[in-house]
Order: structure tokens, then sequence, then C-alpha cells
């Protein structure tokens, strides 16, 4: 989901400014996209999110349809909780054509952000904690230019009974509606974060 730091642009274009606060993004994360198999319609029914305000039309539009990097994205909802770009948290769940840039398995898609203060070291480390594969260079450079790359991982592997078994490139391009493959991308900056995860259409 290249959707990252577009998403955190347009969130940030529609709030006024305010001081920061700290949200457990990856505990939201977890809660809404992981735990649910990325299932659109749990995700956005979790506790962790349950009460939050459906997100501005303008965000949802500007997450549909045609991407820049090739990729269409359908089916696109959001919530959104916040009221200043210091201090907001947002969910998003999509169909995409592209499970990430350059493979084109079409995926669900189930995305936290925050905005505010950002813990990237804590966030890479949960996120390795998770994936508990090798970072998926290939895909990183697939995504994202040299300037960009440090402030993005990419995890690729087949969860078989709860192992993670890493997965190239080459082998997410090849996955099936249904398969087991996931695909989880961070994007971190000091003020903004973006977690990603993505899973062939069922």
């Amino acid at each position: 989901m290249k959707a990252g730091l577009f998403l955190c642009a347009l969130i940030a274009a529609a709030l006024p400014s305010a001081a920061a606060w700290a949200e457990p993004a990856f505990d939201v994360f977890k809660a809404a996209c992981i735990d649910t198999s990325v299932d659109h319609g749990a995700a956005l029914s979790v506790d962790a999110v349950r009460d939050w305000p459906a997100a501005p039309q303008s965000l949802i539009d500007g997450l549909s349809g045609k991407r820049p990097s090739g990729e269409t994205n359908s089916n696109v909802e959001a919530k959104l909780k916040g009221s200043s770009k210091a201090a907001a948290l947002a969910i998003v769940v999509a169909h995409t054509t592209h499970i990430s840039d350059g493979v084109a398995v079409p995926a669900d898609v189930c995305g936290v952000m925050t905005m505010g203060r950002v813990d990237a070291s804590e966030l890479k480390a949960k996120a390795a904690g998770y994936a508990a594969v090798p970072l998926n260079q290939a895909l990183i450079d697939a995504q994202f230019d040299a300037d960009a790359r440090k402030n993005a991982v990419i995890y690729a592997w087949r969860d078989e009974g709860g192992h993670h078994t890493p997965l190239t490139m080459a082998e997410v391009a090849q996955a099936k509606a249904g398969d087991a493959v996931l695909v989880l991308t961070l994007i971190s900056e000091p003020d903004q974060a973006v977690l990603g995860l993505a899973v062939p259409a069922k």
C-alpha cells in the first residue's frame, strides 16, 4: 500500500495544528489488521476503533481509484480519530490491484496511520518481532526511492500454522487468492507513521 505518507498528507490537510499526544499505533494495528486477518468488516468493528467517526469523504476519494504508483484502490473505508494534524490516528481498509509495488496480485489491505510523536525504533522493533522474517529488500527497492528507504521496512512471508516462512518478491508474485501470504509495510518518520498489512484477496 503505497498510500503511506500520501495518507498522512491528506489527513494533515484537513486538520488544524495542536499539541501532540502519543497513541499505541502498533496495538491498534495488531487488533484491527493482524488479529482480524485483514477482514475489512471486522477491522472496522474491533473495540480499539469501533467508536471512531468515519473519515472525511475527501480522504476516501483521495485514496480511491488509480494511484500514481500504478495500483488501483477500491472499496476504500476509513475512520479517523483526532482533531489536529499533531494528534490523529486513522484506520483504512481497501481492495487494491497490487499487494505491493511491482507485484500485481489483487489484495485486501488494512492500514493504521498515526500523526504526532512517533517512536520509529519501537515501531520497527514491534513490526520485526511480529514478522519474524528478514527484511524483503527487493520489495523495499521496488516501492521506495533511495531517500525514502531509510524510513521504510517491508516483510513478506507465508504463514504455515503460525510459522512464518520468508518469501522472495518472485514468490509473492505467485500468490493466489486465499493463500496465507502476508506483506507488512512500515513507513516511519519522527512525526508520522503508517503500518500496512496486505494479503491476497479472498
